[in-house]
């Protein structure tokens, strides 16, 4: 050390002692004292370790920092307090002889007897250590002068906006960014050791009713549960994400074939299939699952996800409560769902979509007492010709272009049969109103406006809506209905039976009627006539109309007459026709019995 160098030393330290030899340092000097007090009540560790690493000094924060008394570690080499994970970034640090300050984290151990908040979570504590060498060739002096802050507050809050910006918040599993991660890296190996993998997407079945039943939080609970169960499905090297809402992504990162994948599925179905009790509610659920397999389904992380997508979503618009594998015709049909999107909107934009109407029999007179409005795409539109309703209905909804259809066809129905009532005809009118567009801010006054400026009684008009309006948003929806229908507009439910309301639910809506689903008169004839039975019995327990779809057999039509059925429709009367087609029917005799009603036996 050189004579100015030693003598800043003794004069910051206020010693003339060497420090080799200094127990603990004390000053004979005022000066010696004060500097002695400030480094014992320096918030900062501050040591000198000697050239064998070993303590020549250390002030009293090591006590409120550690738990150690100062005098117990001179002597002792640093590694007693360094975590041995950090060794060697340890003496890397200390033995670094480049100049100037050198400084690192590392994480000191806490004194075993130690009590407190911190050691309930850690043995540790992250500190930030700054290194000054200190070297005298005239006393034979090296020493180390270093100081260590605790950031332990800082480094968690790092290392939790780390963990959050790559896992989920409620079930803590990886989230779709490090589920990227790990696929693009699975694709990589897969690539280099010529192996196979698997992307799973798994979509719960009905979940928003969990959450409309039950309330948030036993959804989300139920998720979390869904989560541990979803991970004792899996092997090591495994990864479950939570990518969004109700959906899982599952990576199998190393499989020998499909059948592994196979049996991943199925142990999957079966733990859900096992059902949950959460808060004291048993929660029965499914779900629907879509397998992408590479090289198969896609050779990048982005073309495996968008296959696992479509397959789930392929299992879920027939039901759910399955699994499939990705093929490629499934690309085929979402590359004709996309172009149809594409037509769709700009069919709306152009006004070319078209309202035909099917009449509404009265089972009784056989009177033509309504009409429904419904919309047709074509002709015109492909060389097919017209596009099945479902077909572009499906897409509408999926799209969220469904509001905008049920608008459209309801601004055209008003003006039309307005029409044919100005011209002595009194048909009523129903429309179609989806959730999507009752959920709509818009939603009564549009209702409102049609009213008024078709002039259309309120009395003739009737709203169908489906069961999911029933639980989808049941605070939103029953004001609105419930306003409506005090100015007298009917609301109807339509395919009734087919969707997942309850008994409770009907008695808290204002609602007319319910009626059947096609798939439930069909089946009149095939021995299934009980379901009909039994909905009728609702009907008349809660004092609503019982209407029908879909007849097309006297057999049927005699069978609804018997169990109280007011009105039906169906191609036993009349197909959907166009709005001139309907007119020259009105005209002809609007008070007609349709031809099928004259003869009708009665049922056995």
């Amino acid at each position: 050390m050189s004579e100015n160098a030693s003598d800043r030393t003794r004069d910051f330290f206020g010693s003339g002692k060497p420090l080799r030899n200094a127990k603990k340092l004390r000053g004979d000097s005022h000066g010696g004292m004060l500097n002695q007090v400030m480094l014992d009540h320096s918030p900062d560790l501050v040591f000198l370790l000697g050239a064998d690493g070993r303590f020549l000094f250390i002030n009293d924060a090591v006590e409120r920092l550690l738990g150690y008394a100062g005098d117990g570690l001179l002597g002792h080499h640093y590694s007693r307090i360094v975590l041995e994970d950090d060794l060697e970034l340890a003496r890397n640090l200390f033995t670094d002889r480049l100049g100037g300050v050198q400084q690192a984290e590392l994480r000191l151990r806490l004194h075993p007897s130690r009590a407190g908040p911190r050691a309930a979570q850690s043995t540790t504590v992250w500190t930030e250590i700054k290194v000054s060498h200190l070297d005298s060739t005239e006393n034979g002096l090296a020493a180390i002068f270093a100081t260590a802050r605790d950031v332990s507050e800082r480094r968690e809050a790092e290392e939790s906006l780390v963990f959050h910006a790559h896992h989920d918040w409620l079930t803590h599993l990886p989230n779709r960014v490090l589920l990227n991660d790990r696929l693009d890296l699975a694709v990589a190996q897969a690539q280099r050791g010529n192996r196979r993998l698997a992307v799973i997407f798994l979509d719960l079945d009905r979940f928003k009713l969990v959450n409309d039943q039950y309330g948030h939080t036993v959804g989300d609970r139920l998720l979390q549960a869904v989560a541990k169960r979803l991970q004792s499905c899996l092997g090591q090297g495994d990864t479950i994400s939570r990518f969004g809402g109700d959906e899982f992504a599952l990576l199998l990162p190393d499989i020998s074939a499909k059948r592994d994948a196979v049996a991943v599925v199925r142990r999957v179905v079966r733990r859900i299939r096992d059902g949950f009790i959460v808060d004291g509610n048993e929660l029965k659920v499914s779900a629907s699952i879509g397998v992408a397999m590479y090289p198969d389904a896609g050779v990048t992380a982005e073309s495996l996800v968008q296959s696992a997508d479509i397959a789930m979503y392929r299992v879920k618009n027939r039901g759910g409560n399955g699994y499939r594998f990705f093929a490629e015709a499934m690309n085929r049909r979402l590359s004709r769902r996309f172009a149809m999107e594409r037509e769709l909107r700009t069919a709306l934009a152009e006004d070319a979509l078209s309202v035909y109407y099917q009449p509404r029999v009265h089972l009784e007179s056989g009177a033509i007492v309504g009409v429904e409005a419904l919309a047709r795409w074509g002709p015109g539109h492909s060389p097919e010709g017209i596009v099945e309703a479902n077909e572009f209905l499906t897409v509408a909804e999926e799209t969220g272009l469904i509001s905008q259809i049920d608008a459209w066809v309801q601004r055209h129905a008003f003006d039309d049969v307005s029409g044919w009532r100005a011209e002595g005809f009194k048909p009523c009118l129903s429309v179609n109103a989806s959730p999507q567009q009752i959920e709509g801010g818009d939603f009564v006054q549009h209702i409102d406006e049609l009213l008024h400026d078709s002039g259309l009684p309120a009395y003739a008009l009737a709203l169908e809506i489906t069961e999911e309006t029933l639980t989808r948003d049941i605070e939103s929806a029953v004001p609105k209905l419930d306003y409506l229908r005090r100015r007298g507009v009917r609301v109807v439910i339509d395919d009734f039976g087919t969707g997942y309301s309850s008994l409770s639910h009907l008695r808290r809506f204002p609602i007319d009627a319910l009626k059947l689903d096609h798939r439930f008169v069909s089946g009149i004839e095939a021995g299934h006539a009980n379901i009909v039975e039994a909905i009728a019995g609702i009907a008349r327990g809660l004092r609503l109309d019982l209407l029908a779809e879909g007849v097309e057999t006297r057999g049927e039509l005699a069978y609804l007459r018997e169990h109280g059925c007011l009105e039906a429709q169906g191609f036993l009367f009349s197909r959907p026709i166009s709005a001139d087609e309907m007119v020259a029917v009105l005209r002809a005799d609007p008070y007609r019995s349709m031809p099928a009603i004259g003869d009708v036996p009665t049922a056995p």
